[in-house]
């Protein structure tokens, strides 16, 4: 069984910004890369700059995970919403420990 790694970001455009490399460096090291964010409400990025960070993804074959992170603190439901998304992740991925 391979390393499983998740990177977390509140929306999708903090992963395609700034960890491209943070991805290809833990692939390297033999890591199965997972990202979990909100694809859906997914920041400063336009639509075409989402939807090619997503072939991206796919392409480098790293798993993607929707989680309906909202921004600041959201609403008691949202957070419970996405607190459960996260546990569900977890329960369905064994991630390495550090």
């Amino acid at each position: 069984m391979s390393k499983k790694v998740l990177m977390l970001a509140a929306k999708a455009n903090m992963i395609q910004q700034f960890n491209h490399r943070n991805i290809k460096i833990l692939q390297n090291l033999g890591y199965e890369v997972h990202v979990a964010t909100n694809m859906v409400d997914f920041g400063s990025m336009s639509m075409d700059e989402n939807e090619r960070f997503k072939i991206w993804m796919s392409n480098n074959n790293v798993i993607d995970h929707q989680v309906d992170f909202e921004r600041r603190m959201g609403s008691l439901k949202g957070n419970i919403r996405f607190i459960r998304q996260l546990r569900q992740i977890f329960r369905e991925n064994d991630f390495s420990r550090a």
